[in-house]
């Protein structure tokens, strides 16, 4: 005759072996009949009397009954098991019950499983519930993992708490800039004037975007892009033309060939101007005599 009974077969071994060793406990091997029989609850009580109880919380916690089994630790005196909060903690979320998860995960100190289950529905609140009883020593990994969530929602205020907990200056400096906190950024720059040179080409395009276009040009030049400058001023002396707006025009083209001239980098060499400066110094000729037009206009 097979049997084909595994698990039987298993706790035979079990036993044979445990027999062998003079290890075995009869009261243990009772209990686990009686669990092999599907009788969980005498299984669990047979445990208990026997001074078991290890043995009947595991057996809870692998049938998913977790209130029994903490039931039993709180009666027993003994502490909250992380393991077999964590093992509730799974069985949760993946039942779709991700609020209860998401605190058991808290408790069992896996915070990180914590903040995965809010930031993936955005509940942001409770992700800085969780995030600002961390401990930077502790959890530099899941504090970037809040500041990583808040600041693809777009929460300026709880992105910036968590980027300050983790002292990032430079990811702050970025989180301003990204999220257009102007003010903020600059005030920033003020007290570390090493990141300053991160603000103005952004701060530029923003202001370019928004049709503030004289002082995207000023933050073109701040960040070392003339060129971009000068497009500007480009742009607006064609809507200039095409509006028929001609002493403005006049005006931009004065300016265009200002731009130009600061543009020309080997002035008053002894080699005379290389190809980029000729085009500048012909761009200038040419903006100059353009402004004498529109002007006459």
């Amino acid at each position: 005759m097979r049997i084909r009974d595994l698990k039987f077969i298993d706790l035979c071994d079990l036993t044979d072996q445990m027999n062998q060793m003079r290890t075995l406990n009869e009261q243990w091997l009772i209990g686990e009949i009686l669990a092999y029989q599907g009788k969980y609850k005498e299984a669990a009580a047979h445990f208990v009397k026997n001074t078991l109880v290890d043995k009947a919380i595991n057996l809870y916690t692998t049938l998913k009954q977790f209130k029994e089994a903490n039931d039993l630790i709180k009666k027993h005196g003994n502490k909250s098991d992380p393991v077999i909060l964590m093992k509730q903690a799974e069985y949760l979320r993946d039942t779709g019950q991700w609020k209860e998860a998401a605190e058991l995960f808290t408790q069992a100190q896996r915070y990180k499983e914590a903040i995965e289950i809010y930031g993936k529905r955005n509940v942001l609140d409770s992700i800085m519930e969780v995030c600002k009883n961390l401990d930077k020593g502790k959890n530099k990994a899941e504090i970037e993992l809040c500041a990583k969530y808040f600041r693809q929602a777009g929460h300026h205020t709880f992105a910036k708490q968590s980027f300050l907990m983790l002292g990032d200056i430079k990811g702050l400096m970025a989180l301003h800039v990204e999220l257009h906190k102007w003010d903020e950024a600059f005030m920033l720059a003020k007290q570390n004037p090493d990141l300053e040179p991160q603000i103005y080409l952004p701060y530029a395009d923003w202001l370019s975007a928004n049709d503030r276009f004289d002082e995207a040009q000023e933050a073109y030049k701040k960040a070392g892009r003339p060129d971009l400058s000068l497009r500007i001023v480009e742009f607006l002396t064609h809507n200039a033309v095409i509006e028929k707006r001609f002493q403005d025009a006049a005006q931009y083209y004065w300016m265009l060939a200002a731009e130009s001239l600061q543009l020309i980098k080997e002035m008053g060499s002894k080699a005379g101007p290389n190809k980029q400066d000729k085009k500048y110094i012909a761009n200038f000729d040419e903006y100059m005599k353009l402004a004498e037009i529109y002007q006459a206009y």
